[in-house]
C-alpha cells in the first residue's frame, strides 16, 4: 500500500465535489469551448452526463423553473406549460393538411414548440407556409399529435424525459409513414436530424432555410 500521507484521496464523487454543482448547471451548451479547445476536449458532452448523475441518481434539479419544464413536457409535451389541445390553434383559420386526415403530403412541417405558441415564431412559421404554398410544396402539419423534440430534457439532462419525447415523436412519425421533416427551429433540426437515429428515427430533415435556398435555385421561388 502506498503510505505516503502527502497524497490526498481524490473525492468519489465528480459531480459537487471536483466539479461544483454550480459549474455544471452553468454552462449553456453552446459548444464554444469544444470550437476553441486545442486539444478535442469534449466538455460538454461531459457536462450533460454530469447532470444526469444529478437529474437521474440524486434527483437534483437545477431550479424550481427546471422542475416545472419536466412536468410539462410530460404532461403537456412542451417546455412552457402550455395545454397540449392548443397546439395547433395557430393554424385554426389557415388551409394546412393535418397528416393525421391526409397523409398524401411529401413532407411534414415540423412546427416546434416556439412556432405553435410563439408568437414571433408564427409570424415565421405562417411566412414559410406562405413560400412553400408559392412553389407547390405539397407538406402536411402533425397538429395536436405534435410533441417537443425533447431538446431542452437532453440538454438539461433529464434523458428520461429527452427519450419519452423522442420516441413518441418518432412513433407517429412511422404511424403517418413520413419520409422527409422541414423544421424551422435549429434545435430540433439538430435533435431529430442527429440524435433521433439513436433511437430508430431515420428521416431526410432538412432546416427550411436549406429548403428555400433549393427552391431558388430551381427558379420555383423568386
Amino acid at each position: 500500500p502506498n503510505t505516503d500521507q502527502s497524497i490526498k484521496e481524490v473525492p468519489s464523487k465528480i459531480a459537487g465535489n471536483i466539479i461544483k454543482e454550480d459549474a455544471i448547471w452553468s454552462c449553456t451548451t453552446c459548444a464554444a469551448c469544444m470550437e476553441q479547445c486545442p486539444v478535442f476536449i469534449e466538455h460538454v458532452n461531459k457536462i450533460i452526463d454530469l447532470r444526469r448523475y444529478l437529474i437521474l441518481t440524486e434527483a437534483k434539479m437545477p431550479s424550481p423553473e427546471a422542475s416545472k419544464t419536466f412536468e410539462s413536457m410530460e404532461t403537456n409535451w412542451n417546455p412552457w406549460g402550455m395545454k397540449f389541445t392548443q397546439r395547433a390553434n395557430w393554424a385554426n383559420q389557415l388551409d394546412i393538411r393535418k397528416i393525421a386526415e391526409d397523409q398524401q403530403v411529401d413532407y411534414l412541417l415540423f412546427v416546434s414548440c416556439t412556432g405553435s405558441f410563439d408568437d414571433r415564431n408564427q409570424k415565421v412559421i405562417n411566412s414559410l407556409i406562405k413560400l412553400l404554398n408559392q412553389a407547390g410544396i405539397s407538406f402536411g402539419i402533425l397538429g395536436n399529435d405534435e410533441a417537443c423534440c425533447g431538446e431542452p430534457a437532453r440538454k438539461l439532462g433529464n434523458e428520461y424525459v429527452f427519450q419519452m419525447m423522442a420516441k413518441k415523436n418518432i412513433e407517429f412519425f412511422k404511424k403517418y409513414n413520413i419520409k422527409k421533416i422541414i423544421t424551422h427551429c435549429p434545435h430540433c433540426y439538430n435533435v431529430l436530424k442527429r440524435e433521433y437515429p439513436q433511437f430508430g428515427g431515420e428521416f431526410e430533415v432538412m432546416h427550411h432555410t436549406e429548403l428555400i435556398a433549393r427552391l431558388l435555385e430551381t427558379g420555383k421561388i423568386k
